[in-house]
């Protein structure tokens, strides 16, 4: 699971909002729910590659699509989709057309 955290804050960075941009203007993300498809299991010691981009921005909130594939044959392993809400607090209310 932190493999697929770290992607998400990777495309976040290729979408202009590095963690660094993150911190410097005081925003925090929250997760408001996720959906997981478990296709099949890795093999122990199986090399995987994670693949993360944004497919969902609004200006208080974003979705996240993480891919997790076998390294060698691209087989899906699993497939995650992260909702999050942006903010400077979580007193902030995330609709979901903000």
């Amino acid at each position: 699971m932190n493999h697929a955290e770290e992607a998400l804050f990777d495309a976040s960075g290729q979408a202009g909002w590095p963690l660094p941009r993150w911190l410097k203007a005081g925003y925090i993300t929250y997760q408001t729910g996720h959906d997981t498809q478990f296709h099949i299991f890795p093999r122990i010691g199986e090399s995987i590659r994670i693949i993360s981009r944004l497919v969902d921005v609004k200006r208080l909130r974003g979705a996240w699509l993480i891919e997790i594939q076998r390294e060698g044959d691209a087989t899906l392993i699993d497939r995650r989709l992260f909702h999050r809400c942006v903010s400077q607090s979580r007193r902030t209310t995330c609709h979901p057309t903000s």
